[in-house]
């Protein structure tokens, strides 16, 4: 079991460690002695200075993890109908890979006794991929005076007079390259989109009766925010604050979420980044409250 999913291709993600679970049971009728289990890591997308191993002993030299009745004393005789669980945490890595995967190649000696007491070998093998997703990233903050989408209006906000602000969102991706990309967010009925947006040549709409934002930023290669430019889009609101709101920072934008596919893993990879407010990220601090 890979993070508590079986089969011979498991997806998991790169921000966490991966849980590897090998079960043994003797299924014979007679007991087994002297069960010896190893595992070839094969790929580059593990930390080999990081893995955790139970009860064995990870080789670095040539990558293999081996349980022993010395390292693990249960493995000395195995009697029918029992067996246990041995365990290792593989951490990924983090930069640097397209495509990242790592190959698991289990094998399985045992001695069995028979009746005429002459021992016998048992030999099994088990294989598991384990494909990592994307590691897509994405970043959203509001501008005023730095964005380039000029913007105009008192800052602080003041009570019944507008203010424009610039909402930022960029989107980076280290590993397997990402299609399909779309980024959505809903604007308060309070706010109001203006029809500008930098580089104009970016997808991007306002449905008025839902409120809601969507950037169809498309396809999202790997290397994007690192070998190449992230991929970013610039739009801007505006928002005449009521009296009521005095003393707040307003939302310009709720939840952002980003969805895509997969191209390597053949999976969805779906993200949330908190909304922005008028506390944009280039005033003063106390610049985004509402004023009277």
């Amino acid at each position: 079991r890979i993070n508590n999913k079986t089969g011979n291709e498991i997806v998991v993600s790169r921000t966490a460690p991966v849980n590897v679970q090998i079960a043994y049971t003797n299924n014979l009728s007679v007991p087994i002695q002297d069960t010896e289990i190893t595992l070839n890591i094969a790929g580059l997308a593990f930390d080999k200075n990081a893995i955790e191993v139970e009860g064995g002993f990870f080789q670095s030299l040539n990558n293999t993890v081996t349980w022993s009745k010395s390292t693990f004393p249960k493995l000395a005789e195995t009697l029918p109908g029992e067996g246990g669980i041995i365990t290792l945490t593989l951490v990924p890595k983090q930069s640097g890979i397209q495509n990242p995967e790592i190959l698991l190649s289990a094998n399985v000696k045992s001695k069995r006794v028979e009746e005429s007491q002459v021992p016998g070998e048992i030999i099994s093998t088990i294989a598991s991929r384990i494909k990592f997703e994307s590691d897509v990233n994405l970043t959203v903050r509001s501008l005023y005076g730095t964005s380039v989408l000029k913007n105009s209006g008192p800052t602080p906000p003041k009570a019944e007079k507008e203010t424009t602000y610039a909402i930022v969102m960029s989107v980076s991706n280290g590993s397997n390259d990402m299609t399909d990309t779309v980024v959505t967010t809903n604007l308060p009925s309070y706010v109001r989109y203006l029809e500008e947006v930098h580089p104009n040549s970016e997808n991007i709409t306002f449905d008025e009766s839902k409120r809601e934002v969507v950037w169809r930023a498309g396809v999202v290669r790997t290397g994007t925010g690192t070998i190449r430019a992230a991929k970013e889009v610039a739009f801007k609101v505006s928002i005449t604050p009521s009296t009521s709101q005095v003393g707040n920072s307003p939302n310009l934008a709720g939840t952002f979420i980003l969805k895509g596919e997969d191209r390597f893993t053949n999976t969805t990879v779906s993200i949330e980044r908190p909304g922005v407010t008028t506390k944009a990220e280039d005033l003063q601090i106390g610049y985004g409250d509402v004023v009277p």
